[in-house]
């Protein structure tokens, strides 16, 4: 509007506070407000809305002081004074004007003036006079502004309910609000992009603003760098089937639906047909009626196949939520009418930015048993893959965390048979496997199969047993406990286990074991592994994060991508050339002169 270039010397925004919109967030942008007031009745509701306005504030900027303080607009309700003289010392916040409830106000605006211009000495006019000198003195510097401190909805509802809450300091307390600590949470919309992003033939659409649709067009970028420069030689397969809507401050509060129809009917005149419509956060708290425009482009665009995922970035969960929502789409378009074809099986793989297995492997470990390979849900798959999934005899589970997934149950909601034993790793695991999809017809491939699985393993064994032998390992994790088939190859290195530790993502977790007892696993943070390793001075450290740098230990991940009987001889052989190398010296830290 220009307002940047005026040379008025106060602009006041009057904002609608009860609704959670573009025009509500706006004005608490740090740019477009110095000072914001308060307004509030006695009535609960004002009162609930007046809280949500500081958790606002606190979100846009909360290490920026820019509560002027409360103004009371009565409405005459028994104890309202109270109720809000209760609710400022809560949040820590002066009441700097109490307007009254007249009949003057409509006696003015009868006159189309108002009260102050109609009545110029009346009670209102002189309460305006106080409202405008606290203003006044917050422009001349000379009030103080304020920390946003909102309630949590307990100590709101105790003040509703007539009790007093003692007032917070002033460094904004964790107590009184609820909000997100953990730093590897990410966003619905996220976990949904790259999910989707997974099935190759895919159209993603991030509706959105850029910023969003860059992020979570590159997660697999960012993931791919990371595993460079940990793990070396890794498979790369580039996503580019990620759109955005490119979402602007306009947008923000006209809302964007034009550009999400332009953006789709652009995607659908060059060839695509099947779409994932994601949305960030800004079209849910604008409420964008994405669901209306993908109704009447469904009408227009007879023979295109249009998902929608309502993420709104985290308002609907966080990343797991948008994966399931992902999932749930994805399991619609299998074609329930496909039937069965003998020896075709599917893979369920939902693991996230991993290498994901060595797929030679697998299909070797498959053609033992008699067994093709048809799809792998829901990860590098194509859209005609998923419609023909039920031509699987069985779907198997990649790993026992894809078992515990959400999808055997989605699949089974289609009809079709999910197996409960996952693909195996390590030898024991590997040879029960096998046998129990041992008969008639694969009996010579499964013996074949196990001997020289065997054999490759024994002589990996019998080449480093001589570098192993009597050596010590810490093995750390921050999933999961280590896995039994990797114990099963330090056993047969003669290799003794001192420490087995899970390290949390985020904060530690509520009972767990976190004294050593036994053999079983123990949590640590990631600071207490480095003391432990200090003290145990292992020969060797095995983790997936890099913990020991700088100790003179010995190190290495866990390698990953094999299954079955190479899983345990690549680790076999990983050790053997860890060993192989010079052990590093320690690195001491200290003030130079």
């Amino acid at each position: 509007l220009g307002l940047r270039e005026s040379d008025y010397g106060l602009i006041v925004y009057d904002v609608l506070g009860d609704v959670v919109c573009g025009g509500f967030a706006v004005p608490l942008r740090i740019e477009y407000s110095d000072a914001i007031y308060l307004v509030t009745s006695g009535e609960y509701m004002s009162v609930y809305a007046a809280n949500n306005i500081l958790r606002g504030a606190l979100n846009h900027s909360p290490e920026v002081p820019r509560i002027g303080g409360i103004i009371l607009n009565r409405k005459n309700l028994e104890g309202e004074d109270d109720l809000v003289e209760r609710f400022a010392e809560a949040v820590g916040l002066p009441i700097i004007a109490r307007l009254s409830r007249d009949e003057l106000y409509a006696e003015a605006e009868r006159e189309g003036k108002t009260v102050c211009e109609r009545f110029p000495d009346s009670g209102p006019s002189e309460e305006y006079k106080v409202l405008m000198n606290a203003i006044e003195q917050c422009m001349g510097g000379k009030a103080k502004l304020h920390h946003p401190r909102p309630l949590n909805d307990d100590d709101l509802d105790s003040i509703l309910r007539g009790k007093k809450i003692s007032p917070a300091e002033e460094a904004i307390p964790e107590s009184r609000i609820k909000v997100r600590t953990k730093s590897h949470e990410a966003c619905a919309a996220r976990g949904a992009a790259s999910a989707a992003s997974n099935v190759r033939d895919l159209t993603v659409v991030i509706h959105g603003p850029r910023s969003c649709g860059y992020v979570m067009a590159n997660i697999w970028d960012v993931h791919y760098l990371g595993k460079v420069k940990t793990n070396g030689v890794v498979k790369r397969g580039y996503k580019d089937n990620v759109y955005c809507t490119d979402m602007d401050d306009s947008d923000a509060i006209f809302g964007g639906i034009r550009k999400l129809e332009s953006l789709l009917r652009r995607l659908y005149s060059e060839g695509k047909k099947t779409f994932m419509i994601i949305t960030a956060c800004i079209p849910g708290v604008i409420g964008d009626d994405v669901e209306s425009c993908l109704s009447r482009l469904r009408a227009e665009l007879a023979d295109a196949d249009l998902m929608f995922v309502k993420a709104d970035g985290n308002i609907s969960g966080d990343v797991i939520a948008g994966i399931r929502k992902v999932r749930e789409n994805l399991a619609e378009l299998i074609d329930t009418d496909v039937q069965p074809v003998r020896g075709v099986t599917n893979l369920i793989y939902s693991a996230g930015m991993g290498n994901g297995p060595d797929m030679r492997q697998v299909i070797e470990l498959l053609d033992c048993v008699g067994f093709e390979l048809g799809a792998i849900l829901f990860n590098e798959c194509t859209i005609e893959e998923i419609r023909n999934a039920k031509r699987a005899q069985l779907t198997i589970p990649m790993s026992s965390r894809d078992m515990i997934s959400d999808i055997p149950s989605l699949l089974e909601s289609k009809g079709m048979a999910v197996g409960r034993d996952p693909i195996p790793k390590g030898v024991e695991e590997t040879v029960s496997w096998v046998r129990s999809l041992e008969n008639e017809h694969n009996h010579d491939r499964v013996e074949k199969y196990i001997a020289d699985g065997m054999a490759e393993y024994g002589a990996a064994i019998e080449r480093s047993i001589g570098t192993t032998r009597g050596k010590t390992v810490y093995l750390a994790s921050r999933m999961s406990p280590i896995p039994g088939w990797a114990l099963e190859v330090f056993r047969d290195l003669e290799m003794r286990i001192v420490r087995m530790v899970v390290t949390p993502i985020g904060p530690m977790p509520e009972g767990v074991p976190t004294e050593p007892e036994g053999g079983s696993p123990v949590w640590m943070t990631t600071s207490q592994v480095r003391e432990d390793l200090r003290a145990l001075d292992p020969d060797l450290y095995l983790g997936d994060q890099m913990q020991s740098e700088g100790l003179g230990i010995r190190c290495g991940f866990f390698p990953d991508g094999s299954i079955g009987f190479r899983s345990s001889t690549d680790l076999v052989q990983y050790i053997a050339n860890i060993f192989r190398t010079e052990k590093p010296e320690p690195v001491h830290r200290g003030v130079s002169s």
